[in-house]
């Protein structure tokens, strides 16, 4: 599939009579990453609410996902995951527990009872027990199984992040922290080799009364050294754990 990062949002129009292909396809890939969120439903011919008279939903062309969540922090997991990624996934809305994100307004906003000015009474209405995903056109007829197959989920929550990416365009996040660590343990321990070699130094000129350069520097190399070795074996460890 051909994606881009330029916002598009496609008011729906007419009613297709059947679930687009590419919303399918996301409901099953994010049902997969997300326990606890179940597809509540992608195609109804109806209105929309909250978008003027006569205006129909994302649902009417089937190109919108209603996924029934177990629990705040699944939908909260779901919803973030579908902002993340909307550009390169074709979404342009959500909805969820009374905010709403779109590619016309992409920030997250109140999503209110128009009659009201208030939240809606209803929690189904609100969306405060599910999570509303709508795709453009384009996504909702070309998004695969196989362009979805390379996202992963990670930590309690589920917080959605791509391992490889789609085409490639993004590394793994998971791999930062490690190399980071790594980075300050293998600095921490040249500091240290270093600072004992110099007080090492000092004692020998103590004792002995003369010079001991050639000491100091031999005593901070070896420490330096096995500073960084056990820096390194330290951050493989917590790699592995």
């Amino acid at each position: 599939m051909a994606t881009t990062s330029t916002p598009v949002y496609d008011p729906a129009t007419h009613c297709t009579g059947a679930p687009a292909p590419g919303a399918e396809a996301l409901a099953a890939r994010v049902i997969q990453l997300f326990p606890g969120a179940t597809i509540g439903g992608i195609y109804e011919c109806r209105q929309g609410k909250g978008r003027g008279a006569g205006s129909l939903s994302e649902h009417a062309e089937g190109r919108a996902i209603d996924f029934s969540i177990s629990g705040t922090k699944v939908g909260d997991a779901v919803a973030a995951f579908a902002v993340k990624f909307a550009a390169l996934l074709g979404i342009q809305s959500v909805i969820w527990n009374d905010q709403a994100w779109s590619t016309l307004h992409p920030a997250w906003h109140p999503y209110l009872d128009p009659a009201t000015g208030k939240p809606y009474a209803s929690p189904t209405l609100g969306h405060r027990d599910h999570v509303h995903v709508g795709l453009n056109r384009n996504a909702a007829a070309n998004l695969t199984a196989a362009d979805l197959a390379n996202v992963r989920s990670s930590g309690p929550a589920g917080a959605a992040q791509f391992v490889s990416g789609l085409g490639g365009d993004l590394v793994s996040s998971a791999v930062e922290p490690f190399i980071d660590s790594l980075r300050k343990l293998l600095i921490t321990g040249l500091i240290v080799g270093a600072a004992v070699g110099l007080v090492v130094a000092g004692t020998v000129r103590g004792v002995s009364g003369r010079p001991a350069t050639h000491v100091a520097a031999d005593k901070a190399g070896h420490l330096a050294k096995e500073g960084a070795k056990k820096a390194a074996t330290t951050a493989a460890k917590a790699a592995v754990a």
